[in-house]
């Protein structure tokens, strides 16, 4: 189970909906889903929604969150991971030193990623923290300072993009990263989704957001005796008006962020929450 969660501007402007709503995404009320939200011009018929008050943070700076279940949410910051539960917010990570700059919950593992950067520069290092033993593991360092975009397991791999590079990081020790694609310009993904994550890599779907043409797009991985490697990548769901319909037809108008939620596909576009099934 994964999920996004941002606070909409309801402001008389598209555009100070656009340019609030990911400013703040965290920084409001939580909503578990959003309410009904939509563009004046564009006719669309809605799924049952709810929503409701989960938390109000105070004086913190929520990054990211991942959710373990109704009871219980993690918190990330700059400076580390937080456990919500039953009301009662904790510490599970403090991070010395550094900034925690990406952080990703993986289910199927009952463990989250985190990334940080050295104050001093120069080194990123990722982590593994258990659910069940209560600790970080190290899984890998990288010897650069461009701190990754977005996270994502699947199946024994942890994909990290950045601006620079997709890579999957092996969770096995001692295996070695496979550099899956190198990014130019605005290239790079902002945000993935990974369905059935627990299968295996050849089955897998990886979904991810491409800010460049505001596209999402669907990759495929392929596994050989040598190497992993990046056998497709499929736009799924291209620019255009934000229009409903078949996946052939739809289109989006500015994505922010993709979740796999119960078989299904969720997109942020915007200032609305969107279904792909």
């Amino acid at each position: 189970l994964g999920f996004f969660l941002f606070q909409p501007d309801f402001g008389d402007s598209k555009t100070r909906c656009h340019h609030g709503a990911m400013k703040h995404w965290l920084g409001g009320c939580i909503y578990a889903f959003l309410l009904r939200t939509a563009f004046a011009e564009t006719h669309r018929e809605y799924l049952p929604t709810w929503s409701s008050s989960f938390y109000r943070p105070r004086d913190v700076d929520l990054k990211h969150i991942g959710l373990v279940n109704v009871e219980t949410v993690f918190f990330a910051t700059h400076s580390g991971v937080s456990t919500l539960h039953d009301g009662l917010l904790t510490p599970a990570v403090e991070v010395r030193d550094a900034e925690l700059t990406a952080f990703h919950m993986c289910h199927h593992r009952s463990s989250f990623f985190y990334e940080t950067l050295a104050k001093d520069g120069g080194v990123l290092t990722i982590y593994e923290y258990s659910l069940l033993a209560k600790e970080s593991v190290k899984v890998a360092i990288f010897q650069e300072t461009v701190a990754a975009k977005a996270l994502a397991c699947v199946d024994h791999l942890l994909l990290r993009a950045s601006q620079a590079n997709l890579v999957a990081v092996s969770l096995t020790p001692g295996a070695p990263k496979s550099m899956l694609q190198k990014f130019k310009d605005e290239d790079h993904f902002t945000s993935m989704a990974v369905a059935f994550p627990a299968d295996s890599v050849q089955h897998a779907e990886v979904y991810a957001v491409v800010p460049r043409n505001r596209s999402v797009v669907k990759l495929r991985l392929h596994q050989d005796s040598v190497d992993l490697h990046l056998s497709e990548i499929q736009e799924l769901l291209p620019a255009g008006d934000g229009a409903d319909g078949s996946v052939e037809q739809a289109s989006v108008l500015d994505p922010l962020h993709v979740a796999w939620l119960h078989g299904k596909l969720l997109v942020a576009d915007r200032c609305a929450l969107r279904q792909v099934s």
